[in-house]
């Protein structure tokens, strides 16, 4: 059981941190195409 939870949470962050990397890589090319 534990581990089955372990492998749920990490399936559950990945999108979220997956979510917020390219939100900032958006922002990083848009201050590269804005200068």
């Amino acid at each position: 059981m534990g581990e089955r939870r372990q492998r749920i949470t990490v399936r559950t962050e990945a999108p979220v941190d997956y979510v917020a990397e390219s939100k900032y890589l958006l922002e990083e090319i848009a201050k590269l195409t804005a200068c």
